[in-house]
């Protein structure tokens, strides 16, 4: 018998990451960049049109955008090709965050926001609650960490909707370049070419011979309005070429993948105004109190686990 190993490079974590807080270098941003399905494309170009402008300049950066449309790449990015890619990029996604490391960030002596002369990219900004909003905004402003540090901030917006009011306070009160992304369905002619490349990334990746798209389905996939952009095209190639047993993809594969799409998206748009309507009931009922709520809520959805749990 023989014993074979094979030896690959890990790609996590990126250099340190815990809690929300990860630690990248110039290298591993680019590369990060580089190996994801939107270096070819229009997002590419656009950001590169944008560095052009702000690069070399330590001013806040502002990135906004719908769900989905790659603003964590743009300013790896953007931190890889400016003149501050020397020290390292600290990336602060807010959606991981816990009481531990919020605390971290604004009290310990080892935080990010104590050192100078690095990147700090703070992603998922919207997330924060209102009062850390400001606590952060306090703390940034009367520590001069935007003047110390080159800045990064990212934001979600809503289909169609204004800039996030923490976008539009932060960029006012530092003095922020905005960066807005636009949404794939508003960059039509990029969804063929960018097809073609990930369909080839795809093949790679799964040991598929896919050669393309019919027309008929190249066309279904340019008239998609895609409320998830670039992460649910992504996701719908995929699920084609996981679909396709002949040389290209048939109109009917993505009519068939859009529909299982639209089933998705609307199952889950309408869990999530089920559960907040439910928990406002609870809410009201219970006089405002919205731990009695939650709890009452719970009772209600899945008394098999919470009764138990309650009387142990």
């Amino acid at each position: 018998p023989y014993i074979i190993f094979r030896i690959m490079l890990s790609k996590i974590p990126l250099s340190h990451s815990k809690y929300g807080i990860t630690i990248m270098d110039k290298e591993q941003a680019l590369q990060s960049f580089i190996e994801s399905f939107y270096s070819n494309t229009e997002l590419s170009r656009s950001a590169a049109a944008a560095m052009d402008q702000s690069g070399s300049s330590s001013v806040p950066l502002m990135i906004t955008g719908e769900i989905g449309t790659g603003k964590d790449r743009v300013a790896y990015l953007h931190y890889a090709k400016s003149q501050f890619n020397d020290e390292p990029l600290y990336v602060v996604n807010c959606s991981m965050l816990n009481d531990k490391t919020w605390n971290f960030l604004i009290n310990h002596y080892n935080s990010p926001f104590t050192d100078n002369g690095n990147t700090i990219y703070i992603s998922n900004l919207g997330v924060l609650s209102h009062q850390r909003q400001k606590q952060l905004l306090s703390i940034i402003l009367d520590t001069n960490l935007h003047i110390r540090n080159r800045l990064i901030f990212s934001c979600t917006q809503a289909k169609d909707g204004p800039m996030p009011h923490a976008a539009l306070e932060y960029t006012n009160m530092l003095g922020c370049v905005p960066l807005p992304i636009k949404p794939l369905r508003e960059q039509k002619n990029d969804i063929v070419p960018s097809a073609a490349l990930y369909i080839d990334t795809l093949n790679q990746n799964l040991g598929r011979q896919v050669v393309g798209l019919e027309d008929g389905a190249a066309k279904l996939l340019i008239e998609y309005d895609y409320p998830c952009n670039r992460t649910q095209f992504k996701r719908i190639l995929k699920k084609a070429v996981l679909e396709t047993s002949t040389a290209y993809i048939s109109r009917d594969t993505i009519e068939k993948i859009l529909k299982e799409e639209k089933t998705l998206l609307d199952c889950y748009s309408g869990e999530s105004r089920g559960f907040l309507a439910t928990l406002f009931r609870f809410y009201k009922g219970n006089y405002g109190n919205l731990l009695m709520s939650a709890l009452m809520f719970f009772i209600k959805v899945s008394p098999t686990w919470i009764i138990p749990l309650i009387t142990a």
